[in-house]
């Protein structure tokens, strides 16, 4: 994940509390979306789950696709 600068937004994204219970203190998918420049790789890997990789392994299991 690259960031742009933010130093112009965060004082803003503090103080709506979107941040608390966040690991790393945001959430690529709620507000903090704006401080992100680019996102190499899978983007729910970014969020917290790889689901294109969980219905790879599911499908390798069940041999069905889904």
């Amino acid at each position: 994940v690259t960031f742009k600068n933010i130093n112009d937004m965060i004082d803003d994204y503090l103080s709506i509390d979107e941040w608390k219970g966040k690991a790393g203190a945001y959430a690529i998918q709620g507000v903090a979306g704006k401080f992100i420049e680019e996102v190499q790789g899978d983007i729910d890997n970014v969020i917290g789950l790889p689901v294109k990789h969980v219905i790879e392994v599911i499908e390798t299991l069940t041999k069905k696709p889904l």
